[in-house]
């Protein structure tokens, strides 16, 4: 009794240990919000969909039927939470990481002898993993789906070493595998692994290497009759509609053979060298976040001492004081474990690579989280390496896994803050838009939301949707420039010689209308549109005058703005009114001609601590126009001269603009003006 007492504390304490390091690893995520890559697809596609059946019917296509309900059910959550839906879903995603870095302690410490540092070293490594950095909601699906093959592992794992195959808990074992292999077909291939589990159980309880064998593949068999049912389905029953031969492996060729070779390279390579070293070039040199860092540093701190306990002499040393075998062992698992973790994907799908694909590293994170501990222990047991040696690269592993997990939510938190910006600005700037907007937005990279072809049009439609009709939810279309000009940069003109454009996706026939055109800028934090485009800022702005001469400007609504739009919340709470707010609302009222709202918004900006002429003198000129309309030439004059000194102002674009509209009928002021222009440019020289 106090044995089992002693036991399950310090199981109890090694799980608490967990728990805390999942929190260094992976707290900040508790703060993130935001909405990033697929999500924003799926997400606009809820919204649009007149039925459970209507959202389902991709996956039905694509024959990930339980991803479609389990988006369904966080969807759900929008008409109870709202715009804090997204911080719920950042919760469920640390609930979830952390209860699998547990129950991979616990399977470890079911099977190994060593009962206490080994499975703790296993986990701490697995809840650090920097392997999948995409924290999207459709990779978290995937990451509970792992949770019930985890669960069905480690119940199936204690019935086999019970001896009660047929137990309430290995039935439950079947049944939560099943569900595992329905969701995600990757689970199939890594069911071998249970089998090995199985032997290595019975073989070490005495039974002789046929008999044990014989024991493992029965045990096996439920699961194994289960995997191969659910593959056999999938293989005959193609995907449809736009997803038909999606997870198609290709017909077998040596230069099919070859594309499988080369995947598992690329993808070994990313798990074992290259994503530390991305870290170390992203994370530690480019981004320096003292807080990741100090942070990594106390983790990788703990690492190093706990590896110190992991080489104890008394837990590794059998009854003839020899080093046991079990590490290396554990180790050619662990090796095993990603390669057949990375089978699916190799035959069918892409290599695993950092961002968006790291996704396909999900299954193979574990083998490497089995086979770096393993094969350290493995290395000092042998005398290859001292165990300082040891100590030090399992606390670097810690150090950069916990370093990419912070800066992997740093990330995603920067991004999020980057479209709130983008959408926010836009809607400052333009109130409202017509029908079948068509929106072209150049970003440099640094500043670009991840994913810009599943971001820009359902923010653009969910920001203007009137209502939940469909001609609402997807009436306009946006692209991010480099992307809808990437494959063919001699036609681009021709598509825009079009009225309308059409092509198939997931929700049918999609439309875009080129002339209806929108042209934005998103620079240094700042939304430019049409022609408040200086300069091109990217390589991709090839032909900005060409661009500018198809942008029609009653696409934006300034008069007859309605002012309800029911889905805008989705943008997260509206940021603080700064400098941009200012200058986009300015911009907003020179469109409605409404001068003296303009001098009492600088008014306000001055009052809130905003010296507008001094943080961005080139987006002056409504500001100054106003001021010379609403017969306030001083003021206005003196930010002409702050306007002016800018390096990048056009005299020819000032005159145009500020003698235009109201000013042109009356030429006194007109005058005035241009020859104000005419003197702040000789103040500049």
């Amino acid at each position: 009794m106090n044995h089992l007492t002693t036991e399950n504390n310090g199981r109890f304490k090694a799980e608490l240990l967990i728990a805390l390091f999942s929190l260094i690893c992976w707290g900040r995520i508790l703060t993130m919000s935001g909405i990033w890559w697929d999500d924003w697809a799926w997400v606009w596609y809820y919204f649009g969909s007149d039925s459970t059946a209507e959202f389902m019917r991709p996956f039905e296509w694509l024959k990930h039927k339980s991803v479609g309900y389990m988006l369904l059910l966080n969807f759900k959550l929008f008409h109870i939470f709202r715009e804090y839906t997204t911080n719920l879903w950042s919760l469920l995603r640390f609930t979830v990481f952390t209860l699998n870095a547990i129950i991979i302690y616990r399977i470890a410490r079911s099977i190994l002898r060593d009962k206490d540092i080994i499975p703790l070293a296993l986990a701490v490594i697995y809840v650090s993993s920097p392997v999948v950095n995409h924290l999207a909601l459709v990779t978290h699906n995937y990451h509970v789906f792992l949770f019930f093959y985890l669960i069905s592992i480690l119940l199936s794992v204690k019935s086999v070493a019970a001896g009660k195959i047929m137990s309430p808990y290995y039935l439950l074992a079947i049944l939560f595998s099943f569900f595992s292999m329905i969701s995600l077909e990757s689970f199939v291939f890594f069911d071998v692994l249970r089998f090995l589990l199985f032997f290595v159980i019975i073989r070490r309880s005495g039974e002789v290497f046929s008999t044990a064998l014989k024991r493992s593949f029965i045990a096996w068999l439920p699961f194994v009759l289960t995997g191969t049912i659910i593959l056999v389905e999938a293989l005959i029953v193609p995907q449809q509609g736009p997803y038909a031969g999606v997870y198609s492996a290709g017909r077998f060729s040596l230069d099919f053979i070859y594309t499988v070779i080369e995947r598992y390279y690329v993808s070994m390579k990313y798990i074992f060298i290259k994503i530390y070293s991305l870290t170390y070039k992203h994370a530690l040199i480019r981004e320096r976040e003292m807080t990741s860092v100090f942070i990594s540093l106390a983790a990788a701190v703990y690492a190093f001492y706990l590896f110190k306990s992991i080489v104890r002499e008394s837990s590794l040393k059998d009854t003839a004081h020899r080093p046991v075998r079990e590490p290396g062992q554990v180790a050619l698992f662990g090796l095993l474990t990603v390669i057949i973790g990375l089978l699916p994907y190799a035959l069918t799908r892409e290599a695993v690579t950092y961002g968006h694909q790291s996704r396909h590293g999900l299954l193979a994170a574990i083998g490497a989280s089995i086979f770096f501990p393993a094969v350290l222990i493995t290395f000092h047991h042998n005398k290859l390496l001292g165990k300082r040696t040891c100590q030090s690269i399992f606390a670097l592993l810690v150090f950069f896994g916990v370093l990419q997990c912070n800066y992997t939510i740093k990330t995603y938190k920067d991004n999020w803050e980057h479209q709130r910006s983008i959408w926010w600005q836009m809607v400052w700037r333009a109130p409202d838009i017509r029908p079948n907007t068509f929106m072209v937005i150049d970003m440099p990279w640094n500043e670009a939301p991840g994913g810009g072809s599943y971001v820009l049009p359902p923010g653009l439609n969910l920001a203007y949707a009137k209502s939940g009709d469909k001609k609402e939810i997807f009436s306009h279309y946006a692209y991010e420039l480099r992307n809808a000009f990437r494959t063919d940069e001699t036609n681009y003109r021709g598509i825009y010689e079009k009225e309308v454009v059409e092509f198939q996706t997931y929700r049918g026939l999609t439309r875009i209308y080129p002339r209806n055109l929108i042209a934005a800028s998103y620079q240094d934090e700042y939304l430019y549109l049409n022609d408040e485009i200086a300069e091109p800022v990217s390589s991709d702005w090839k032909d900005v005058e060409f661009m500018k001469s198809l942008v029609t400007e009653d696409r934006i609504i300034y008069d007859d703005a309605v002012s309800n739009f029911p889905y805008r919340w989705i943008l997260g709470p509206e940021p603080e009114h700064d400098w941009r707010y200012y200058y986009q609302k300015a911009n907003a009222l020179s469109g409605s001609n409404d001068a003296a709202g303009i001098v009492r918004l600088f008014n306000e900006s001055r009052e809130n601590g905003y010296d507008l002429g001094s943080i961005r003198p080139q987006n002056l000129l409504p500001f100054i126009k106003a001021f010379y309309l609403t017969g306030d030439p001083d003021t206005g004059g003196r930010l002409l001269t702050k306007w002016a000194a800018s390096p990048s102002v056009s005299r020819d674009r000032a005159i145009k603009y500020l003698t235009s509209q109201n000013i042109d009928v009356v030429s006194d002021l007109n005058e005035e003006i241009v020859t104000g222009i005419d003197s702040a440019f000789i103040d500049r020289q």
